[in-house]
Formats: C-alpha cells, sequence, structure tokens
C-alpha cells in the first residue's frame, strides 16, 4: 500500500496517499494472454488517449517535468503493469480460463456479452479477506496492483515462489458500521477459508481484545470498532467466505 499520512485540511483531518504511476506501456502479462484474457484497458478501444497523458506534442506541448519522470521511473521499477492487470480482467462469456474465477456476467460496451474474472490466487484472496473484515464499499480491478518483489526483503525467496505481492490501494471507504461491502473479488464466495487465512483472523481478534479496540477508539466511533470486531467474529465462527448481498449492488462501478 502506497505511504499513506494523517493532515489536516480545511475541513479537518484526513489521510493523504502517495499517488502511485503505473507503467502505460506494460503489456498484459503472457500467461494470461495465453489464456485469452481480454486487457480492458486496451480491448475496449485500441485508439483510446489517457486524458491524463499530457505529454508533449508536434503542436509544441509541454511534457511531463523532471521530478514527474523521476517519480515514473521509480514506480515502474515496483510495478508489473497496470492496476488490475494479471488480477482482474473481462473475457468472452462461458470462456473463463483455467486459474480464473468468474465473478458475474454482463455485457460490453459494444453490448457483447462477458464475464468479469478474477485469478484464483491466495494473494488475491488475502485481499479479499481484508475487504470483508474493513467493509470495503470500494474494491475496484484498478485498487489493486502487481508488485515486484523486493531483492533485499529477507523473505524474497519465499515472495518469489509465490509470485509477485499484490497491493491494494485507495481504502477511503472503509470501516463503516453498516454493511457496504462492494468488490471485485466474489469468486470465492460462500468457500471454506484456508488455515493461513483464519490464523490471522485470530491474530486481529486477539489484538483487538489486548488494546487495539482501544487504540481504535480515537479513529472510529464505538459503533464502527463493535461492528470491527462483529465482522471478525463472524468470519471465524463461520470459516467461510460471505456471499453477495441480495438488496443492494455488491459489484463496485466502475469496475475499473
Amino acid at each position: 500500500m502506497p505511504t499513506t499520512v494523517l493532515r489536516d485540511g480545511p475541513l479537518g483531518p484526513g489521510s493523504v496517499q502517495r499517488w502511485v504511476h503505473p507503467p502505460r506501456d506494460a503489456p498484459l502479462d503472457e500467461e494470461a494472454a495465453d489464456e485469452g484474457v481480454v486487457d480492458p484497458y486496451r480491448a475496449v478501444d485500441p485508439d483510446h488517449e489517457d486524458p491524463d497523458d499530457e505529454g508533449g506534442d508536434d503542436e509544441g506541448g509541454e511534457g511531463p517535468d523532471e521530478a514527474d519522470r523521476v517519480e515514473e521511473d521509480l514506480d515502474d521499477e515496483h510495478l508489473l503493469g497496470e492496476p488490475g492487470a494479471g488480477l482482474v480482467d473481462v473475457v468472452p462469456q462461458g470462456e473463463v480460463p483455467a486459474g480464473w474465477r468468474g465473478v458475474l456476467e454482463a455485457w460490453g460496451p459494444y453490448g457483447e456479452p462477458v464475464t468479469l474474472v478474477h485469478a484464483d490466487d491466495p494473494r488475491l484472496l488475502s485481499v479479499a479477506v481484508f475487504d470483508v473484515v474493513a467493509n470495503n464499499a470500494d474494491r475496484k480491478a484498478g485498487h489493486l496492483l502487481l508488485g515486484r518483489p523486493a531483492a533485499a526483503d529477507p523473505a524474497s525467496a519465499a515472495a518469489r515462489a509465490s509470485g509477485p505481492p499484490v497491493h491494494g490501494i485507495d481504502h477511503g471507504l472503509v470501516l463503516h458500521a453498516e454493511g457496504k461491502l462492494r468488490t471485485v473479488l466474489w469468486g470465492w464466495a460462500g468457500e471454506p477459508l484456508p488455515d493461513v487465512e483464519l490464523e490471522a483472523l485470530d491474530r486481529l481478534r486477539a489484538a483487538l481484545r489486548d488494546g487495539l479496540e482501544d487504540e481504535l477508539q480515537a479513529l472510529l466511533t464505538g459503533r464502527e470498532v463493535r461492528a470491527l470486531r462483529t465482522r471478525v467474529d463472524r468470519l471465524l465462527r463461520g470459516a467461510v467466505m460471505p456471499q453477495p448481498p441480495e438488496h443492494r449492488s455488491a459489484v463496485p462501478w466502475p469496475v475499473f
């Protein structure tokens, strides 16, 4: 997750998060391409131009300054592609590739039947569990980044064995007392949680009992803290991923 800090603003205290620029020319990973996964950033409109791209042109426009170039170069060293690429995609309906999970069926921009899918990956499951606990109302595909293992990390060998790390970003709509979970990661709905996730939840419940709840009282309302504890207890008691709610939208829009 990019660096996030607390700052005082014109409307009161709030969070400020470093913006991570993804590589704009990075292709979809080769394995996904071989399986026929559509890259939504390119397949919908191959001639689409990024509205945020203010680079130079023949008309004399100015390109990014040196600070922007340095930051983009730094980000390229840590990311493996566009947000969501290799993790969440859209495929023709009825053609979910091996190693992927279907989330919902819909229609593409030209009326073609498509299926929203995400990778069947334990790293992504950990994000899905986090979203349930945090009551994340905005887990879009673009809020998932596939990173590169840090060479200096002592656990880098294990990281390389399981693949590059998955980073979740943009957690501004979390921890509400009312159920608001909206996510593109519904592929494990109703399935048992693996032991590694149950152990992590058990550690979180122990931390809440051992003082974390008191610390959170300075940042959240009492109702929000109780709702957090209830979500953790419910996940541990049932030991399964929840089903999408029927009374409201369960997927954020747009999904990317």
